[in-house]
């Protein structure tokens, strides 16, 4: 079976592991006609890109929502990556997103589970977005949990102690 597309796919900006233009190589490697990075709340992965001649780039993004006290995910096709009022949402949800992870990672911190450096978590972030698995990524390789899995089920999955609900905007927004 040929993929003609990927829509839905996250570079090192969000939480993918890699650069755009690896994306990009790796579409036109596969034979994939047309795809779209969209990344969790960021545009910079798109318009980090430079000329995609021999596969279809559609402008892409995976906002995160909350309704009613859960997570919503909605993904946006053929956006305007230089829209002003999106760009400034971005900005927002931006500033809580690292706001909820380093009170995740200060929980650890006060209950004497783990030390996180919130300057080593910055660092080995980079310029993807502060989310549960970037967080997860760092403890692993820290040696603090066996897998990304492991994490979520025991430390920050939706009902246990470490999580931090989200709150960033509402669907209809």
């Amino acid at each position: 079976m040929e993929l003609v597309a990927d829509l839905h796919l996250h570079s090192l900006f969000s939480d993918g592991l890699h650069t755009p233009e690896e994306i990009y190589e790796l579409v036109v490697d596969k034979g994939v006609k047309a795809f779209s990075i969209t990344d969790h709340d960021s545009v910079a992965g798109h318009k980090s890109l430079k000329g995609c001649s021999k596969a279809t780039c559609i402008p892409g993004i995976e906002l995160t929502a909350t309704e009613n006290g859960r997570e919503i995910h909605i993904l946006g096709y053929y956006i305007n990556p230089d829209s002003g009022r999106l760009l400034e949402t971005l900005e927002n949800i931006r500033k809580k997103r690292v706001e909820r992870i380093l009170k995740m990672a200060n929980r650890f911190n006060e209950k004497n589970r783990f030390h996180i450096d919130p300057d080593e978590l910055a660092a080995e972030i980079g310029v993807g977005t502060y989310n549960r698995l970037n967080l997860a990524r760092f403890m692993v390789r820290r040696k603090m949990a066996p897998s990304n899995d492991y994490c979520f089920k025991h430390f920050f999955g939706d009902a246990s102690e470490m999580y931090e609900p989200v709150d960033y905007f509402r669907p209809p927004e």
